[in-house]
């Protein structure tokens, strides 16, 4: 998971604008962020301030229309293969067992999963009995599950989430993020959430970014060196980062 990089990813003077048959829209102005290894990133933001786009550039899904992007110290020209990506809508394929979906990435790449690794990681996210049901016969947090193992079996350095748990139920979200966090600790992959969740951020960044504006672009990084840390969430400073937090996103609201 180590690398020789100091940062992971880097984002320098990140603009992107879509274009379209009504003209064109700035999505992000002049983004600067560093990932280091093994670091975590939450990005909060207003709806429309380009938290969504700025990590599909970071997924090498989007390209900036200008800055520059690296990822262990090459310019990002396409999806590299240590990263993998969550979304919120899980992206299961409904007529593939569990199993078939948390093998797909692997099948993708033309490696065969390795049955014990499979069966530690499933038992890891408390999903082994549900290895041959299909999406339809599982929960909102048990199909995220999946989603999580299929990005883990791929060993990523670069672990990207979109809002993953904004459609779960409060208890099942704080218990998928005490799982992430958990995974982080045993893993150390790099990480970059984004999320509307406080709560969400200051429990999973170490650093959080503050988006605003339209285009998007960052109004304050605060630094959170204790987020993934076990129990931190029922610690005075966990209460006084959300407070600071939430201070900062009602100035850019």
């Amino acid at each position: 998971m180590v690398n020789s990089y100091p940062d992971l990813a880097r984002l320098e003077g990140v603009s992107k604008t879509y274009t379209s048959d009504t003209g064109p829209t700035d999505a992000l102005s002049r983004i600067s962020l560093s990932l280091g290894n093994s670091e975590t990133v939450a990005i909060v933001g207003p709806s429309g301030c380009g938290k969504s786009t700025l990590l599909l550039v970071l997924a090498g899904l989007e390209k900036p229309t200008s800055g520059s992007v690296t990822f262990k110290g090459q310019k990002l020209d396409r999806p590299p293969r240590e990263a993998a990506l969550v979304l919120q809508d899980y992206g299961l394929f409904p007529w593939k067992t569990v199993r078939q979906n948390v093998e797909l990435g692997l099948r993708i790449r033309g490696e065969a999963a390795d049955e014990s690794r499979l069966q530690d990681l499933l038992g890891e996210l408390d999903i082994a009995s549900k290895i041959d049901d299909y999406p339809q016969q599982l929960s909102g947090g048990q199909k995220q599950r999946v989603a999580l193992a299929r990005a883990f079996i791929l060993n990523p350095a670069l672990l990207l989430l979109d809002e993953p748990f904004a459609a779960l139920d409060t208890l099942t979200r704080e218990r998928l993020q005490e799982l992430l966090a958990r995974a982080w600790r045993k893993r150390g992959f790099g990480m970059a959430l984004v999320t509307h969740n406080i709560e969400e951020a200051a429990r999973l960044g170490k650093k959080i970014v503050v988006m605003q504006g339209s285009p998007g672009r960052i109004s304050k990084m605060i630094d959170n060196s204790m987020a993934c840390d076990k129990d931190y969430e029922e610690s005075d400073l966990f209460y006084d980062m959300c407070q600071n937090v939430r201070r900062e996103l009602e100035d850019v609201t």
